[in-house]
């Protein structure tokens, strides 16, 4: 494992820093979505309520987070095309968003999540509560769950990304600086995936030298270097 990966700069944020940013900075139908709080979503003919209960964050390798969300005491209510209640519900959201550096002004880039999709797992007693109030239904478990599933999807999409409010100066072509500022000459983000979420972190790689423009591989960057006593973050340069 190398520490830079042929960077002039790496610096790490850990797995928990970040899922602490995300349950300070998002919000979920105007609501802080840092467990426990109950939301309602809106669905084709009624509704569904749920108590979120936990939340989880893993740092992928494909450069995504997932954010997993545990919930009980859920229940959903349709009034048409057939009325029916189905209750109780329990399982989990998993939240997919993409990471990236977005553009700003005065050649700025900053740290941005943003929803690509949700999927939901119930438990074993979940999908028989879902069976037994659907019996003699026009509606079948299958039908119930993708509807179900579609309606979060969109719930989430609708919410604003977190806002980290950080920001990095980036300068292609020119040398880059440590101080007054830091400013990149080059800048990517990428994800360090491990089975471990304590071994999971948020690396941004910087070039500072333009004459180093075509160094780099993150790939060879496989561990983080910030240790569980640590918690939060680090840096490295040449």
């Amino acid at each position: 494992m190398s520490l830079l990966a042929g960077f002039d700069f790496v610096s790490e944020i850990s797995n928990e820093t970040i899922l602490k940013l995300i349950r300070t900075n998002f919000e979920l139908g105007g609501i802080s979505a840092d467990p426990p709080f109950e939301i309602t979503i809106p669905i084709t003919g009624g509704s569904a309520h749920l108590v979120l209960t936990g939340l989880n964050l893993d740092l992928n390798a494909d450069d995504t987070a997932t954010l997993t969300y545990d919930f009980d005491r859920g229940s959903v209510e349709i009034a048409s095309p057939v009325k029916l209640a189905v209750c109780p519900l329990a399982g989990s959201i998993a939240i997919q968003a993409s990471i990236s550096l977005q553009d700003g002004d005065n050649q700025t880039k900053s740290l941005a999540f943003a929803v690509t999709g949700a999927a939901i797992t119930y438990t074993a007693a979940a999908d028989q509560a879902i069976a037994s109030s659907l019996a003699g239904k026009p509606i079948t478990p299958a039908v119930f769950k993708t509807y179900a599933n579609q309606a979060v999807t969109t719930f989430v999409q609708s919410a604003a990304p977190p806002d980290f409010g950080v920001s990095f100066k980036v300068v292609p072509g020119a040398n880059g600086a440590l101080a007054p500022k830091l400013v990149f000459e080059r800048l990517e983000v990428h994800c360090i995936a491990n089975p471990s979420r304590s071994k999971q972190a948020l690396a941004l790689f910087g070039i500072l030298l333009k004459a180093n423009n075509a160094h780099g591989d993150h790939t060879k960057k496989t561990a983080t270097a910030i240790t569980a006593a640590d918690d939060g973050f680090g840096a490295h340069e040449n």
